[in-house]
């Protein structure tokens, strides 16, 4: 399941693009590091894949976030990893 998301995003010169927070359903979360990052390419669609870290209600995520270059859309990408959205609990970081 992807699911797009709205992202705040920082750039530098040495690094590229990482996002730093996105939001979905109201609420906005803050990412940590970032595992790895790896080039996708399918049907003529370039994408990169962020695998991040996300910590929510004290239980810490690892969750995919993936960048479609040439439509500049960001996608949660997934479904069972994706379970910090289920939380009746959730809150905003």
């Amino acid at each position: 399941m992807n699911i797009p998301v709205n992202t705040i995003t920082c750039y530098s010169a040495d690094k590229g693009y990482r996002p730093l927070y996105f939001e979905i359903n109201g609420l906005t979360y803050t990412l940590g590091n970032i595992v790895n990052t790896r080039i996708e390419k399918f049907a003529g669609t370039l994408a990169k894949v962020f695998c991040c870290l996300l910590e929510s209600n004290g239980t810490t995520y690892e969750i995919l976030l993936k960048y479609h270059v040439h439509d500049h859309q960001w996608l949660l990408v997934g479904g069972y990893e994706n379970a910090f959205l289920q939380s009746p609990t959730r809150t905003t970081y």
